[in-house]
């Protein structure tokens, strides 16, 4: 073989490795690229359950529903009966209280239910318009029941997904707002 072809293969083979080199670093930048835009967007949470769906990572800030929903729960513990009381749901003066009025009702044979019709948030005052149930055997009578609760934001954990604790709650007596 003669140096001239030998010469002229080694260059021909040259450029085609800078032709392989120069497609392959345009494929690792934009795969890079691709996996890098990948990496920084947000993560999708799946919450599996009897159905799944996606979940929302949670806020700080409270959702009227999810306020709503803690004052239903709260209501059935602080005056409810037959309804146990959890940890972080209402304030040790508020357990105190209930555990006061169940034994008075106890002692009297009565069961007592609270039923939420509506309520408005003010800040941390809930003006809460409720009907009050108290049954004695088959005997149930329905009283109108309004309450001003006072809550408060505390750290969310598994026993108190909302964030939220009843600190005080009020009857309106007629005449006061």
């Amino acid at each position: 073989m003669k140096f001239a072809v030998a010469w002229a293969k080694l260059a021909s083979e040259n450029h085609i490795l800078k032709f392989v080199i120069l497609c392959m670093t345009g494929l690792l930048l934009f795969f890079g690229g691709t996996a890098l835009s990948l990496a920084l967007r947000e993560p999708v949470v799946v919450d599996r359950g009897c159905f799944s769906k996606v979940a929302t990572p949670a806020e700080g800030k409270r959702t009227p529903l999810e306020i709503e929903v803690f004052i239903k729960e709260a209501l059935a513990q602080r005056f409810d009966s037959l309804t146990a009381v959890h940890d972080g749901f209402l304030s040790d003066e508020e357990r105190d209280t209930r555990e006061k009025e169940q034994k008075e009702l106890q002692s009297r044979k009565l069961v007592q239910r609270v039923l939420l019709n509506s309520l408005s948030v003010d800040g941390g005052n809930v003006s809460i318009d409720a009907d009050r149930l108290i049954s004695v055997g088959d005997i149930r009578s329905a009283f109108k029941f309004p309450l001003i609760a006072k809550i408060e934001s505390v750290t969310r954990s598994v026993g108190n997904p909302y964030g939220l604790m009843l600190m005080e709650i009020k009857t309106i007596q007629k005449g006061e707002k």
